[in-house]
């Protein structure tokens, strides 16, 4: 019924914790295949002393050379036969009973493709736990579909998780799983999915009280380094963009980054992200800037 999809790669301290959860999960032939995307540190090692105390399960552990992320998400729906696929990062921490019960609720609407359900933001170093999605999702869900289209470039309420989300493995593949193309997983996906199924209640589910997963903050978490955000996201607007939007967009998006290094001291980051902008785009930059400042200033 349900394959869950494990892309590692150097988590040794955190895939013991993200297995031991999966292996918790009590659903019918439940499959879990781990990914490893050429780890370096003891990553493997860990996966497997983990793996060896559920000898019951059905297991498939792929080593890979270093390849990204992506790659490994297309091995891993290549590899799946069940109804539904679930995909943790091996340094998240899946929640049993919220994975079942996101399952239940696919059974019992048919016409759904995925199940959004809820999580926490688990920071490391604190131990705090908070809710990442808030009012702004709430919202952005609640909208028509021909807006929600619209600020699925322009206003994206960030994040939203496929560690939080259960899907339907034919949804996947109908919209081509992952593109080789691009570094980024989870935007595009969702781009591609609220597009196919765009009806909220029917073709998709959101249950953000359902809590599917702690999404773990940590000194490594790919959010932190602004360059390379801002790299994937350019490269997914201009893949799945319509042409009327993209300037605007990665105008927008290059001044938040811009700000954001200039809050951090960031000088190596911004010099980044100012040679990915076109000159017709980096222009616009600090227009859009000064109006992001603005809008700030007037939400104090």
């Amino acid at each position: 019924m349900l394959t869950i999809l494990v892309p590692s790669y150097n988590h040794e301290d955190y895939i013991g914790q993200c297995l031991s959860s999966i292996c918790q999960i009590k659903i019918p032939g439940l499959k879990v295949i781990v990914v490893d995307d050429g780890s370096t540190d003891k990553t493997v090692e860990r996966a497997r002393e983990v793996l060896a105390l559920y000898p019951e399960l059905n297991v498939e552990l792929i080593e890979k050379s270093n390849s990204g992320l992506v790659s490994s998400l297309i091995i891993g729906l290549d590899r799946t036969t069940t109804e539904y696929i679930y995909l943790v990062a091996s340094d998240d921490v899946p929640d049993p009973l919220g994975v079942s019960r996101c399952i239940d609720a696919l059974g019992a609407e048919p016409r759904a493709q995925f199940c959004i359900g809820g999580a926490l933001n688990f920071f490391e170093e604190s131990g705090a736990l908070s809710k990442v999605y808030t009012e702004r999702h709430n919202r952005f869900f609640s909208l028509d579909i021909e807006s929600r289209n619209t600020e699925m470039f322009t206003d994206f309420p960030s994040p939203v998780l496929i560690q939080s989300t259960l899907f339907r493995t034919a949804a996947l593949r109908a919209i081509g799983g992952w593109d080789p193309k691009l570094i980024w997983d989870d935007y595009p996906t969702f781009v591609k999915l609220f597009s196919m199924f765009p009806v909220v209640g029917k073709d998709f589910l959101f249950l953000p009280d359902v809590i599917v997963a702690k999404y773990r903050h940590h000194g490594n978490n790919t959010y932190k380094n602004i360059a390379k955000q801002f790299y994937m996201y350019s490269q997914a607007i201009e893949a799945l963009a319509p042409a009327h939007l993209k300037d605007f967009v990665l105008a927008s998006k290059g001044g938040y980054y811009i700000l954001l290094g200039l809050r951090y001291g960031n000088l190596k980051g911004i010099l980044k992200i100012i040679s990915f902008l076109p000159l017709k785009v980096l222009f616009k930059v600090p227009f859009i800037m000064v109006n992001l400042a603005f809008l700030k200033l007037l939400k104090k």
